[in-house]
């Protein structure tokens, strides 16, 4: 009986220091809100597209849009979805890299986002969810961004924070 309570507690105090590890890493983090208008660019590549069994299928649609506003810079998309040919509902996932400037810092922010599509469009509907990592100058830095037709301002919008962890 003993043993196991000894086992516990043990295990209890093992528990409770790596929980308290990782607090310093999110505590030390400065937080950057930021909102960039996205504009059409360029269609760079139609990618991959078929129909199968009243699906229509998009894999690598490369896409870019300008970034302006609080970061500025270059979009660069890589869709694909899967969606419904005669409802248009489906999902849609994507591999973003950001190539940005921000405060006179230079690099990109990478990662993947996804949305479920509802008539064939995401717009006015829940906005799209974006996490990437940076390099280059933003390098340990993490975004953490929402995107998509905002009819308030009526422009394609991205609204979001970035994360800069202090490295002391």
């Amino acid at each position: 009986m003993k043993k196991s309570q000894i086992t516990l507690s043990v295990l209890i105090v093992i528990m409770v220091v790596l929980i308290l590890g990782t607090i310093p890493a999110s505590a030390g983090a400065e937080r950057y809100e930021f909102e960039a208008t996205q504009n059409f660019l360029s269609f760079v590549s139609q990618g991959h597209v078929w129909d199968s069994a009243g699906i229509n299928h998009i894999r690598n649609q490369y896409l870019r849009f300008t970034v302006s506003g609080d970061v500025n810079g270059i979009n660069h998309l890589w869709l694909n979805s899967n969606r419904h040919i005669d409802t248009g509902d489906g999902v849609m996932w994507s591999t973003i890299k950001l190539e940005l400037e921000w405060g006179g810092k230079y690099g990109t922010f990478e990662g993947k986002s996804q949305n479920s599509l509802v008539g064939g469009s995401v717009l006015n509907q829940a906005r799209t969810h974006f996490v990437g990592k940076g390099t280059g100058d933003f390098e340990g830095m993490t975004m953490f961004a929402e995107y998509g037709f905002d009819p308030n301002v009526s422009a394609n919008v991205l609204r979001g924070t970035i994360l800069a962890y202090n490295n002391d």
